[in-house]
């Protein structure tokens, strides 16, 4: 979240977040977080895992992320590294110690929705490794088309295509998902009405204001199957 935050919104092909996770030589768990956002002036960077201490204006930040996830990491016998550099980014480092537990499978602790009818399921997202693991996840139950332009999506439904759900990412390149909203309210307001958004976060002040006023429905990266069949029949059954 904070890699995302500290990129300003636009130019998408002149930053990048990086997340890797690898085995080091003392068989400890590392996950690095790179991010080419604003970076951390060196005077803040002895303090940023202080309770309550952010760099964030009042009512956007607690201060109390990355001392909680201080504590969480320290408590579990690992520590968090960070190197920064003003203008260019910065590398957030956690390191865990190796388990000798074997992983427990996860037990299903809900019942699923009941089954609804097939629908027809436009996935709009910049990422097209996304779009097939939806693809996998509806494919048996419902017919599902991707598109990796919200440009392109708009220019099918402008069109005459219809789709009963219309799962778009919030955050994009070029054309938002917010921007498809807006476009479909003023152009095709019954499709408006049937955009699901996904989001990994509000990294922007225009997003967080959308969503506070959107009626649309939204759900959270990463999600499991199950949520994602709850909220489709949850939409059928409305009829949105």
């Amino acid at each position: 979240m904070n890699a995302a935050q500290s990129i300003p919104e636009g130019a998408a092909e002149k930053n990048e977040v990086t997340v890797v996770a690898r085995t080091d030589g003392a068989g400890r768990a590392v996950v690095e977080i790179r991010d080419t956002g604003a970076g951390i002036p060196s005077d803040v960077l002895p303090r940023i895992l202080d309770p309550f201490f952010t760099t964030k204006p009042v009512g956007q930040g607690t201060g109390l992320g990355l001392s909680i996830c201080h504590g969480i990491v320290t408590g579990l016998g690992g520590e968090i590294l960070v190197e920064s550099a003003v203008g260019k980014g910065s590398v957030f480092r956690v390191i865990l110690p190796a388990t000798l537990g074997v992983p427990q499978r996860a037990v299903p602790s809900s019942i699923p929705p009941d089954p609804v009818r097939r629908a027809r399921v436009l996935v709009v997202d910049d990422e097209s490794m996304f779009g097939k693991a939806v693809e996998r996840m509806l494919g048996d139950t419902h017919d599902v088309v991707f598109e990796s332009k919200a440009r392109k999506a708009l220019d099918r439904i402008s069109a005459g295509e219809v789709f009963d759900v219309i799962l778009c990412d919030l955050m994009m390149p070029d054309v938002t998902g917010m921007d498809l909203v807006e476009e479909l309210e003023r152009t095709h307001p019954a499709s408006a009405a049937r955009v699901a958004l996904t989001t990994g976060g509000e990294f922007t002040d225009r997003a967080r204001e959308f969503l506070r006023r959107s009626r649309n429905r939204r759900i959270s990266k990463p999600f499991a199957k199950l949520e994602l069949d709850r909220l489709l029949a949850s939409m059928l059954r409305d009829g949105r």
